[in-house]
């Protein structure tokens, strides 16, 4: 699905102020200190103004100057504007100005580049972009933009963010939004020290928001999103209409009755397809064996595939043309399935999402266009669990839906309308990795391993690369994920459970070069077999964020050393168990004669922790970072 807020919010920001005023200095030395602390760039001045005109027409008109203070900045300077059948870009110029506010160059039109936009897994879409690389690499610089965007076909109005990334601060800001008395629509205020001002005319309402002086934010680890963060104003229309589909977003349910008017009439299917469909199920006992039927039939058949064209950005193509062309993007394959699965009686639901490993969640107060993807809901009545059905990937396990759709919000469209659901969220028992390993030590330092791991969940998600790589592929994944100073992969298998809470399965044969340290007649050998030690987050200056762990998740490392009879265990680290409120780690030792049994297990809560206990949870990674770079004690000679 496509997002007419991404014209907006694809040049970081969308909203400025005055640069209409007269002989303005862009001097770098005018900056105010506080703006430059930890910036890698300063937005000036901006001037912002949506004009509404009617229920499918606007004008944006868009100003900026931003400085460039650093090399980190250089992207911030660049021009890039998306746009398509209902919107239009024009009207742009682009000054750089010198260090000393001079200026360097005007931009032609010739400098504009104006490209289409694709990717490999796009067939055809009518979007483009337009884009300007200023060209002057002389730090510090400045650089004007300014344009203006044309709507014709309204789903979404542009959100209006003060910044759009770490490290950039904005010295001045202005946005006025002017609507006709006759069309209402929707604000919400995040992060914004003074509300709007509202005058009127005789036939408009004008909305106008200022703010200057805002400081960067610095990244920090563990943070809530950044969107959580930053003065943002969110825009939303309560009655729509684009490409001749008129709506209404003021509720849910009245969302989803626009969405679903665009299903109407294209579920029809060949008469052969329906017997198929008949016969592939004749035989199965409930509605989830019909539903796994189908959706496998359905995964060998088709593949994802991005068209979008005009309306086509949400509305899906026609069942049938899916199932003669085998093909299709989100919308299609999702309704696509929906109408195999109705054909052999089971109930689904078109459902509407924002889909991303660390996407934004659904502001639910605020009825409007959130989502960039389709997924399918299907309820079982005879089972507590819902069934969630991913269409665009061909090799994922029936049932699941990984990080990409997990634990999160989203619209479900039927007949009466929209209505919020939650999607299936993952315990840390599905999001874990185990790993059994056995570590076979030789005198001088050299060892041979055998290292079985499952990956689930979210770790499942992050090494899916393993299912469909070559050999090569798959065997440079796997050492990279591997930090030991020298060591050589002899062999490895993968695996797959294949269900609704899938693992991917590795068993590697490794040969370590050099594990053990010897000094003298002792062996320093690793008690922490894997490396996978723990980073310390970094924090500089005061804390501003919660402590933000979006997904629990467990780790389980059991290794077993076998110790040659030329060496005897001499010491070994003391156990560990620590409990606090982001989780739980915990190391053991058990010795055995000639073997030591390591046993690590971590496991980590989800949730926002107050930003005051950064601290205690700074302390919690060292004392996990010390034990995992603990080491166990072995003596030549008996």
């Amino acid at each position: 699905m496509k997002t007419t807020r991404n014209v907006l919010i694809a040049f970081f920001f969308a909203f400025s102020i005055g640069l209409h005023s007269q002989n303005i200095a862009y001097k770098i030395s005018d900056i105010p200190v506080g703006l430059k602390e930890n910036a890698k760039a300063v937005i000036r001045e901006n001037e912002c103004t949506f004009k509404i005109e009617s229920e499918n027409r606007a004008t944006l008109t868009v100003s900026l100057a931003i400085s460039v203070l650093n090399k980190n900045g250089l992207q911030e300077a660049q021009f890039v504007q998306y746009y398509g059948k209902f919107n239009k870009i024009k009207n742009i110029s682009c000054v750089v100005y010198d260090e000393n506010g001079e200026v360097f160059k005007k931009m032609k039109n010739s400098d504009i580049l104006d490209i289409g936009v694709f990717d490999y897994n796009t067939l055809y879409n009518d979007y483009r972009v337009k884009a300007i690389e200023p060209y002057y690499l002389k730090i510090p610089f400045t650089v004007v933009y300014s344009y203006q965007i044309d709507f014709d076909g309204l789903l979404n109005y542009p959100d209006w963010k003060a910044i759009g990334d770490y490290n950039i601060s904005l010295e001045k800001g202005y946005f006025k939004v002017i609507t006709p008395k006759d069309v209402s629509f929707r604000y919400r205020e995040n992060n914004v020290p003074d509300s709007a001002i509202m005058t009127s005319n005789k036939n408009n309402y004008e909305y106008l928001w200022k703010i200057q002086n805002v400081k960067v934010i610095n990244e920090e680890q563990y943070s809530r999103p950044l969107t959580d963060l930053i003065p943002i104003i969110r825009l939303a229309p309560n009655n729509f209409k684009i490409d001749n589909y008129p709506g209404n977003a003021e509720t849910w349910k009245d969302f989803g009755l626009w969405n679903n008017s665009l299903l109407k009439g294209r579920d029809a299917l060949n008469s052969e397809t329906e017997a198929k469909l008949l016969e592939l199920v004749k035989d199965a006992k409930n509605d989830e064996e019909k539903t796994r039927l189908v959706y496998e039939y359905f995964q060998n058949k088709t593949r994802y595939v991005s068209v979008q064209i005009g309306i086509g950005g949400w509305q899906p193509i026609e069942a049938n043309t899916v199932d003669r062309l085998g093909y299709g993007d989100c919308k299609a394959l999702a309704f696509y399935l929906k109408t195999l699965l109705d054909k052999v009686g089971v109930k689904s639901y078109y459902t509407i999402i924002h889909a991303g490993n660390n996407a934004e969640a659904l502001i639910k107060d605020f009825p409007s266009n959130q989502f960039n993807h389709v997924i399918l809901c299907v309820p079982m009545e005879n089972k507590k669990d819902t069934i969630w059905l991913e269409s665009t990937n061909q090799i994922i396990p029936f049932g699941y839906i990984g990080t990409f759709t997990d634990d999160r919000d989203a619209l479900l469209i039927d007949e009466s309308g929209g209505r919020i659901v939650h999607t299936l969220k993952y315990t840390a028992q599905d999001n874990i990795i185990i790993r059994k390993a056995t570590v076979t030590l030789m005198e001088n330092g050299q060892a041979e391993a055998n290292i079985n791991t499952s990956y689930g969940g979210m770790f499942y998600d992050s090494h899916f690369p393993l299912l469909i790589g070559d050999t090569k592929d798959k065997e440079n994944f796997i050492t990279s994920n591997f930090s030991f100073a020298s060591f050589r992969l002899n062999d490895f298998q993968i695996s797959q459970c294949k269900n609704s809470h899938p693992s991917i399965n590795e068993e590697c044969h490794l040969s370590l070069n050099g594990y053990a340290t010897m000094v003298g007649d002792k062996v320093l050998l690793p008690a922490n077999f894997t490396n996978e030690i723990e980073f310390l987050p970094v924090q500089i200056g005061e804390r501003k964020s919660e402590i933000y762990i979006r997904r629990q998740f467990m780790k389980a490392d059991t290794i077993v050393y076998k110790i040659p009879d030329s060496l005897r265990i001499e010491k070994v680290p003391d156990n560990k168990k620590i409990k606090t409120i982001w989780g739980e780690f915990s190391a053991e030792y058990i010795i055995y004669p000639n073997e030591i049994c390591y046993i690590r297990h971590l496991s980590m809560n989800e949730g926002l922790f107050p930003k005051t206990t950064f601290n205690d949870f700074l302390e919690l990674k060292k004392k996990i970072l010390l034990s995992d770079s603990e080491k166990i004690i072995l003596k030549k000679g008996k």
